[in-house]
């Protein structure tokens, strides 16, 4: 699959979801090597903000949105328990920014 890259800025990153997994997770076109070097960011999606990273999905512990690296090395809205999907109203091709701090 050819996927689009994302549009990068001095301290932002504008990507899109490309795909949402049968847990309602939201999949994005930003690559772990998009933000590495950055420890503090915030993701912005359809108007809500998650602060920071967490380090895998066992951490994501409670229902809001929480962002992570998936085992693809992309970029991924997920929820404990629930649709980040449904939850966010969200679908594929909505736009995600990621701002570097």
């Amino acid at each position: 699959m050819d996927i689009k890259r994302p549009s990068k800025k001095h301290r932002s990153i504008k990507g899109n979801v490309i795909y949402i997994d049968s847990f309602g997770n939201l999949i994005t076109n930003i690559k772990d090597t998009d933000i590495k070097n950055h420890k503090h960011i915030e993701v912005r999606i359809k108007g809500y903000g998650i602060n920071g990273l967490s380090s895998s999905y066992i951490d994501v512990k409670n229902t809001a949105p929480a962002a992570l690296i998936g085992s693809g090395g992309y970029l991924e809205v997920a929820c404990f328990g629930k649709s980040a999907a449904i939850l966010l109203q969200i679908e594929e091709g909505e736009e995600v920014e990621v701002i570097l701090k």
